[in-house]
This record gives C-alpha cells, structure tokens and sequence, in this order.
C-alpha cells in the first residue's frame, strides 16, 4: 500500500510538472508568433513606399522573417513566402547592382532550403553566399551564413568539413562576445565529438558551454 500511494504522488507530481511544461510553452510560442507577426505587418506595410536599396533590405527581412530559420521554433516558418520575397530582393538587388542585397537574398535561399531538409540545394546557395560576403568583406552577414553552412554539413553527416570550417565563425562570435552563437557552435563541436566517439573531448565541450551560458536568464540556453 504504501508503496501504491507513493506511484499515485510521484505520477501526480509529474503530470503536474507537465502541465506547467505545456503552459510555458504555450505562453512562450503565443508571445513569439505574435511579436513575429508584428514584424511582419510593420515592414509590409512599409514596403510599397520603398525604392531601391530601401526596398531590397526590406524584402530580404521580410524573407529572413517568414523562413524564421534562427528561431529555435523554425517549424512555424512559411518558407513559400519567404521565397517569393528572397527572389524578388535577388532580382531588384541585381538590376542595381546591390551586391549586398544579392548576397543577402542568396543566403535567405540557403536557409529557406535547409528548412525544407534539401541540403544539397541550401548548401550551393550557402556557400555562394559566403563567397560574396567575404568579396565586400560584410563579417556579420559572412559568420550568419557560415553559421548555415555548419547546420548543412552535420545534417549532411560531414564530421570533417564542419571541423575546417567551424572556427571562423567560432572565433567570431566570441570576439563580439555572442554567447548564444558561440554556445551553439560549442555544443555542435561536442556532438561532432560523440559521434566520432570522443565522449572525453565531448564532454570538455558541453563544460565549456555551461560555463559559458550558465549566468544567461534566456531560457532557451
């Protein structure tokens, strides 16, 4: 009997804990549709007064925002949208010869692409985008699409390529003193690690990671 009431509190308890679970989530997407929505509405209304390069950045958040690709709920994206607007900011972008623009729109391909798990096209449109950030030298933008490129290649399963090419956003982000990026990349190093079966170095990693996040109030870390 005893041990028949102690079930009923553990089960009762953890059902409990779920609920809390759900509600904060709920809460959390609620508030996270709504503020990307209020994004959305505020540049669509904007845009038809725009021209020129104005008007190509303005298509390519837009596209940015309804692949929603950096969310960490990137399922709530609308990735036909957001292709409809990263061609449009390729084409404008191209007749003014807005290389920025250009490069913007391809690596917006790129995410939009990864979303869809099409990683032999998003990787062709990342890595062009990377190309053309490095030629007018725009570091933000570059580490944005290296930081794509690394999520192709571990869904590719290329444990190799993603060690070469890892460091330059890494070194990046912790020299603007980005803990969320930089927490990432950690964590992606790690599970490198434990795939190659380096549990050891693994580990070491998710060290680093904590200590690094630990004092952070975001709850996604």
């Amino acid at each position: 009997m005893p041990r028949f009431r102690l079930f009923e509190f553990d089960r009762k308890e953890l059902n409990r804990i779920v609920r809390l679970l759900a509600t904060v989530i709920f809460f959390f997407l609620n508030n996270l549709s709504f503020a990307q929505h209020r994004e959305i509405d505020s540049l669509n209304k904007v845009l038809p007064a725009l021209r020129g390069i104005k008007r190509i950045n303005c298509l390519n958040k837009l596209s940015e925002y309804y692949c929603n690709y950096r969310n960490k709920f990137s399922h709530y994206a609308r990735t036909d949208s957001a292709e409809l607007f990263a061609d449009k900011a390729y084409s404008e972008a191209v007749a003014l010869n807005y290389k920025l623009g250009i490069a913007d729109a391809i690596l917006n391909l790129g995410e939009i692409y990864t979303s869809r798990y099409d990683f032999f096209t998003a990787q062709k449109y990342v890595e062009k985008a990377i190309s053309l950030f490095k030629e007018i030298k725009a570091e933000p933008q570059l580490n944005r699409a290296y930081m794509n490129l690394i999520d192709v290649l571990f869904f590719e399963g290329d444990i190799v390529s993603i060690r070469n090419k890892i460091e330059v956003p890494f070194e990046y982000y912790k020299s603007v003193k980005d803990t969320s990026n930089e927490s990432s990349l950690l964590r992606t190093l790690s599970e490198c690690d434990m795939w190659q079966g380096h549990y050891e170095k693994a580990f070491d990693y998710l060290q680093k990671e904590f200590n690094l996040i630990k004092n952070l109030s975001d709850p996604a870390s």
